[in-house]
């Protein structure tokens, strides 16, 4: 397991840029310096299937956005599990959820 860190700190791009390869830092430490706040993890229930993706802040709009995104490539989801923050329960994203 260590390996495996080793080997994604040393591949991120993120780290290289900000000099943070050969530190057994976690990578996503780096992502406030690059103006991301943090990371939408999607995982598909079935498959447990994980999808990934930084995002610049928790608006409703950027988060629907990139639910948007991942039903375009994964088909629309029936349920949507979250842990009912402001960003997943907003008026932007049930319009979008009611159209689909």
């Amino acid at each position: 397991m260590m390996d495996d860190l080793k080997k994604g700190i040393q591949a991120c791009v993120v780290c290289k840029e900000n000099q943070l390869v050969g530190k057994l830092d976690h990578p996503a430490k780096c992502l406030k310096v690059k103006g991301f706040i943090g990371l939408l993890l999607i995982v598909e229930f079935f498959t447990k299937f994980p999808y990934a993706v930084l995002i610049k802040s928790k608006t409703a709009l950027e988060i629907s956005e990139h639910l948007w995104q991942f039903f375009c490539l994964f088909d629309p989801a029936k349920e949507i599990l979250s842990d009912q923050g402001t960003e997943f329960v907003n008026e932007v994203l049930d319009s979008m959820i009611n159209k689909i």
